[in-house]
């Protein structure tokens, strides 16, 4: 019995001087997961925010308003824990304020703010 325990040990010890680390590094892996989840999109949306801001870009504002509802629709998709809900509903009202740059406002609201 104690050749047996001898070698359990043995085998343990190399184990043990493995998964320690691993346990440290896990978290941090699954943190950049969801993270990366959420920043492909935030790329996405900053790169159509760019375009409303160069002049003279050849890009439909129909077509800027489809990419902005496939980015959300993709969005609203996405499954992250509850501990990054608040990330993930900071992306979801950058997203609407992207969308209000992009809907007209009606003349009247226009013609009150000048």
């Amino acid at each position: 019995i104690h050749a047996n325990a001898a070698k359990i040990i043995l085998l343990l010890i190399p184990i043990l001087s493995v998964m320690l680390p691993l346990l440290r590094v896990v978290p941090m892996v699954y943190n950049w997961m969801i993270r990366r989840r959420l920043l492909y999109w935030y790329r996405h949306l900053k790169a159509l925010e760019r375009s409303l801001d160069v002049p003279g870009l050849e890009i439909e504002h129909a077509d800027q308003l489809a990419e902005l509802e496939r980015i959300d629709m993709a969005v609203r998709r996405i499954r992250v824990p509850l501990n990054y809900s608040d990330q993930f509903y900071d992306l979801r009202g950058h997203i609407e304020l992207v969308r209000r740059r992009l809907t007209p406002a009606p003349v009247e609201l226009r013609q009150a703010a000048e």
